[in-house]
């Protein structure tokens, strides 16, 4: 599979063609994004739920699907917690992206995502490379996704839904990005606070996965 990586500044796509790339983390996105390029909500998922009960049975399964609703409410055995009108959200742990697009369009991204392109060839083999480099600078185990995004993100009104806060984003406007995403989650969880941080998979290794395209 080849995916696309675009660039505002030429400077940016000249460093990745030498093995410098530049890493950011989900928070750090939401932060600089325009409307047009990402998701207000990037790695979050909102919760609006109008009414629903739970007795300390119910309850327990909304905490195994989504621990992080543990802190909202407990329900002592016997107990019945009735949610109204309530609004939460569920969130990935801040971790380092970084952003391509399967299909080449100059036109479409130019304007808000750059003029400049290159080609990755292998995206697996990137992925194992960042890793590796981010393994050995934080000393941690790294796990990683790569694939493409689901345009299915929604809000969602039940306490035992879920969706991916990572991999989905809103149909409208976000669609025609065709974006592929890589993604990667440390062991114990990034406390480092480098929001982005540079990290060299060396040149030789960049000449055999990335073509530049323009």
């Amino acid at each position: 599979m080849e995916v696309f990586k675009y660039f505002k500044e030429k400077s940016h796509k000249d460093d990745y063609l030498n093995g410098k790339i530049r890493l950011g983390t989900l928070n750090y996105y939401r932060g600089i994004e325009n409307e047009k390029q990402g998701d207000v909500l990037e790695g979050l998922s909102k919760y609006k739920v109008p009414y629903q009960e739970f007795d300390k049975t119910a309850w327990d399964e909304v905490i195994k699907v989504q621990p992080q609703f543990a802190q909202l409410v407990e329900v002592a055995e016997g107990g019945t917690v009735i949610m109204r009108d309530c609004e939460t959200e569920s969130y990935c742990h801040d971790e380092y992206i970084v952003c391509a697009t399967t299909v080449r369009n100059d036109d479409y991204f130019k304007e808000d995502f750059g003029e400049f392109c290159i080609k990755i060839e292998q995206p697996d083999f990137f992925c194992d490379l960042v890793a590796d480099q981010l393994c050995l600078k934080f000393k941690k185990d790294i796990r990683y996704i790569n694939k493409p995004v689901s345009y299915t993100k929604v809000e969602l009104t039940n306490f035992l839904q879920q969706q991916d806060p990572v991999f989905t984003k809103p149909k409208i406007p976000y669609e025609g990005q065709n974006e592929f995403r890589f993604f990667w989650l440390m062991n114990p969880l990034n406390d480092s606070g480098e929001q982005t941080l540079t990290i060299d998979i060396g040149q030789n290794w960049a000449k055999k996965i990335f073509v530049d395209l323009k």
